[in-house]
C-alpha cells in the first residue's frame, strides 16, 4: 500500500505507461517482471488532460453479489450505500443485502430477489451511486454524464438535480410500481428507428433506440409477439429481453399519475455537472431537469440513448467510464459511429478473480488519470511515502 502510495503522489507523468494490479507482493514480482501479464496493461497518454464521463446503466443490468469486494473492502464506498439504504424500509433493505452481501444466499434466490423491480432498481441505484462516489473519492471526478432509462436518476442526483433521500425514494416507488402494472415484453431489433416505426402494431412502442441501427421494443406480450413474427418472417434476428415489464410504453400509463405525486413533491436543483437527456438526446437544461413532467415523461417516452453518446463522443479527449455492473454501455459507444480510436472506453466492474479492477488498470494505462487530484483524495492516514530507487542521470 506504501508504495502504492507513493506513486500515486509522487511518480512523473511519463507519456508510456505499464500498469499491474496485484494482490500479493509476489503476484506484484511476476507481474511487473512480465512472467504473469494477465492483469496488466500498456498505454500511451496524448500529453493532454483527459475528461471523464460516467455513464449508468438501467435496470435489467443488476446481478446477485454485484459490488461485494467493494462493499467488503472500500469504506467510502460502504458508506454511501448504507446513507441510502437508510432511506428505505426495513424489509427492502434486508432483501438487498440478502441479494449483494449475504454469501450464504445462493445465486438462484439472490438473482430472483434481483429480479424484482422494488428490490433490483434501488439496489442498482445504490451500487451506480456509491460506485461513482468511490470513483470522485480516488479522485476521478465526472465533466459530463449519461444514464440510460433509470440511470439517468443517477446522473441526476451526482448533478445535484435529486437529493440522495428523493432519488432513493423515486426508483424505490418506479420499482414498486413496475410490478403493478400489466406485465409485457421487450424485442430487441436491428432496425434504424424509422424502419421499425411502421412495422410497429398500434399497441408497442419504441422504447429504447440503443444504436443508429438497434432499438428496443415495447408492449403487451400479444403485440411483441406479433412484431416477432413479422420480422422472423422478414429474416431480422430480434431477440427478447428478459424482463416481465414493458418499459416507456403505454403499459405504464396507469401508474404516471402516483409517479407524478411524488415528484411534485419534490424540492430539485439545477444540475452543476452537465449530462445529457435521454428525451433530447441533447444537454439537459435546468428547466428540464427540474420540471417533474419531465421526469413523467422521461418514464413514458423514448429512450434516445445513440443521440447522448453521439454528443458526449464529440470532444475526442473524453474517456467514458460505465459506473455500474456490467458493459453494456461501453459496448454501445464502441460502436457507434462517432465513437474514435482516441476515445478510451473504461468499465468498473465486475471485479476480476484476483480482487482487483482490471478496468481500473486500463483506465491508469490509457492516460485517464492525468487529470486527478490526488492531494484532495481521500488516502489513508496509514500510508506513506517511502524512498525510491536513484537511477543514474537521464533515466527515469
Amino acid at each position: 500500500a506504501d508504495a502504492a502510495f507513493t506513486l500515486q503522489v509522487g511518480r512523473l507523468a511519463h507519456r508510456y505507461r505499464g500498469v499491474v494490479v496485484a494482490a500479493s507482493h509476489t503476484d506484484a514480482a511476476n507481474r511487473l517482471d512480465g512472467t504473469d501479464s494477465t492483469y496488466g496493461a500498456l498505454g500511451a497518454a496524448d500529453g493532454g488532460t483527459r475528461t471523464a464521463a460516467f455513464l449508468f446503466a438501467g435496470g435489467g443490468a443488476q446481478h446477485a453479489g454485484m459490488a461485494r469486494t467493494l462493499y467488503e473492502r472500500e469504506a467510502r464506498f460502504r458508506t454511501v450505500f448504507d446513507d441510502g439504504l437508510a432511506v428505505l424500509d426495513p424489509g427492502l433493505v434486508a432483501s438487498i443485502r440478502l441479494a449483494l452481501f449475504d454469501s450464504s444466499v445462493s445465486a438462484t434466490e439472490a438473482a430472483a430477489l434481483l429480479e424484482r423491480p422494488s428490490v433490483g432498481l434501488p439496489a442498482l441505484l445504490l451500487t451506480q451511486i456509491a460506485l461513482a462516489r468511490l470513483w470522485e473519492h480516488w479522485g476521478v471526478a465526472p465533466t459530463a454524464m449519461i444514464g440510460h432509462s433509470m440511470g439517468e436518476y443517477s446522473a441526476a442526483h451526482l448533478a445535484g438535480v435529486f437529493s440522495l433521500t428523493d432519488v432513493v425514494k423515486l426508483v424505490a416507488l418506479r420499482g414498486r410500481l413496475f410490478e403493478q402494472v400489466t406485465p409485457g415484453s421487450m424485442l430487441s431489433v436491428p432496425l434504424p428507428a424509422h424502419e421499425l416505426a411502421p412495422l410497429l402494431p398500434a399497441s408497442v412502442s419504441i422504447a429504447v433506440i440503443n444504436a443508429p441501427g438497434l432499438c428496443v421494443a415495447s408492449g403487451p406480450n400479444e403485440g411483441i409477439a406479433a412484431l416477432e413474427q413479422l420480422l422472423l418472417a422478414r429474416e431480422v434476428e430480434c431477440r427478447r429481453i428478459r424482463i416481465a415489464v414493458a418499459a416507456h410504453s403505454a403499459l405504464l400509463d396507469p401508474i404516471l399519475g402516483e409517479f407524478e405525486a411524488f415528484l411534485r413533491s419534490v424540492r430539485y436543483g439545477a444540475p452543476t455537472i452537465p449530462f445529457v437527456s435521454n428525451r433530447s438526446g441533447r444537454w439537459i437544461t435546468a428547466s428540464e431537469a427540474m420540471d417533474p413532467m419531465y421526469w413523467v415523461r422521461h418514464l413514458r417516452e423514448t429512450v434516445n440513448f445513440a443521440s447522448g453518446l453521439e454528443v458526449l463522443l464529440d470532444d475526442p479527449s473524453r474517456v467514458l467510464i460505465e459506473v455500474g455492473p456490467g458493459r453494456t454501455l461501453t459496448q454501445l459507444a464502441a460502436v457507434h459511429p462517432a465513437r474514435t480510436d482516441s476515445h478510451a472506453l473504461v468499465t468498473s466492474l465486475p471485479v476480476d478473480r484476483c480482487g482487483c479492477n482490471r478496468s481500473c488498470t486500463d483506465q491508469q494505462a490509457h492516460g485517464a488519470s492525468t487529470s486527478r487530484d490526488y492531494g484532495s483524495s481521500r488516502c489513508d492516514p496509514g500510508w506513506f511515502r517511502v524512498p525510491s530507487t536513484r537511477w543514474p542521470s537521464g533515466i527515469s
